[in-house]
């Protein structure tokens, strides 16, 4: 999600540097997002100055800084300054609109100081062209006006078309041509007509042979032998629906409440992500569980499933859901003081085309946790084993926990989303 911030004053200010993992965000320019503020009062525009006209607004509109600016202390001085600023306000009655603020500046801060991140974030942002038609977002920022200097677009005005469509032309000549003179000059014979010998007479076929029965001796028959099906193992859980079709009832949002969407004519849950990074956690704990539902996502979407969560943490414990540049479905994304350290799965596995479902699986029995995609495995991490390394991060050492769903970018749709309590321990599914 993009914001903006209106001119403030700002000073360098050294922040602890700040590692993440790489984030896609895919945000349509002509969406509007209204921000969640309480009743009349507009926290954008009374703290920040931002308009219904400049929503969304980018992340450099948010800090204030240019679309060239890449000193990371000056972008780590404006995240502070921001942060300090909206952090003032609590206890004015708008703390809902100070925690969102929050949050979406954190989502900045994440985006402008990773390299990667911020290049995708450009490409997806239009940013990059509008650095060259020396645009700029923040009206009073004139000082940060890109200048586009001037040169020849490489296209029609290159006269490339024009070569292209003149080679063409030549080869259809030269075929047309030389299919006029195979047909036309090159002498062409008739084969030579054969003389057909005249028909003879066949011979009277023999009179068929009289078939002799032949006695078969009698076979006993063979008596069916019963077969012992083993019990399955969706009779042994009870399943329970986590989602009503209706709403959101059941369901906590973290972040921004554009980033979910109830299409009950479907009976499905919606991650729209038009809001940045944000979290759909249920009401209940649980302990060891089995996950199963269907998603269908759109080209380059990133979601995930949260294992083990609390609304405290502002990263959860991730299994990668849909393939990415730098990640696979079924991977481990674990938070951590210094980032994100990401864990792929043991095999990558075929995804169905955006328009098709794919089925999910996701198993914690005794600190193990297994992930299944369209019914094959492909991936088994130890918690236990995790939980115990030097750093390892705080959802790792709950043993219960809150199960959420991510809204990252692109539009990822859920449905028959089921959970089975495993209440005594027993093998593992096979």
């Amino acid at each position: 999600m993009r914001f903006h911030v209106g001119i403030l004053s700002c000073k360098k200010i050294p922040t602890r540097p700040f590692v993440t993992r790489v984030f896609c965000e895919s945000n349509d320019r002509n969406d509007k997002m209204a921000p969640s503020n309480q009743g009349d009062f507009d926290g954008y525009r009374k703290w920040l100055g931002i308009t219904d006209k400049m929503r969304p607004p980018t992340h450099y509109d948010l800090l204030g800084i240019s679309l060239d600016e890449d000193d990371s202390d000056v972008i780590r001085a404006a995240v502070q300054q921001r942060r300090h600023y909206v952090e003032t306000m609590r206890g004015e009655g708008h703390d809902a609109v100070v925690t969102e603020i929050l949050y979406l500046i954190g989502e900045a801060e994440v985006t402008l100081l990773n390299v990667e991140m911020r290049r995708d974030y450009d490409r997806r942002q239009d940013l990059f062209e509008k650095r060259r038609k020396g645009r700029r977002i923040d009206p009073n920022a004139s000082r940060f006006r890109v200048k586009s200097r001037p040169g020849k677009t490489v296209g029609e005005d290159d006269g490339i078309v024009k070569t292209f469509a003149g080679i063409v032309v030549v080869i259809c000549v030269a075929f047309g041509g030389m299919a006029v003179f195979a047909f036309k000059v090159l002498p062409w014979s008739k084969p030579d007509q054969q003389t057909v010998a005249p028909a003879v007479p066949a011979a009277a076929a023999p009179a068929p042979a009289v078939p002799v029965p032949v006695a078969v001796p009698a076979i006993a028959p063979v008596q069916p032998v019963p077969i012992q099906v083993p019990e399955s193992r969706s009779d042994a859980l009870k399943f329970a629906d986590l989602f009503n079709g209706r709403d959101l009832t059941g369901w906590n949002v973290i972040g921004v409440k554009s980033n979910w969407d109830v299409d009950a004519s479907r009976v499905e849950l919606v991650a729209t992500g038009m809001g940045g990074i944000g979290w759909l956690l249920t009401d209940n704990e649980y302990a060891d569980f089995v996950l199963r539902l269907e998603y269908q996502a759109e080209p380059g979407a990133n979601s995930g499933i949260g294992i083990l969560a609390s609304p405290a943490d502002f990263h959860q414990l991730e299994v990668q859901l849909v393939n990415g540049s730098n990640s696979a479905t079924g991977g481990m994304w674990l938070p951590s003081g210094k980032g994100f350290s990401y864990r792929p799965p043991k095999q990558s596995v075929q995804e169905k085309p955006a328009d098709d479902w794919n089925s999910l699986e996701i198993e914690l029995r005794d600190r193990k946790l297994k992930t299944r995609v369209n019914g094959t495995e492909v991936s088994e991490f130890d918690l236990a084993e995790l939980s115990s390394q030097p750093d390892s991060p705080l959802p790792l050492k709950r043993t219960k926990g809150r199960i959420g769903l991510q809204s990252h970018n692109n539009v990822v749709r859920f449905r028959n989303l089921r959970v089975a309590e495993i209440v005594t321990p027993s093998k593992s599914l096979e």
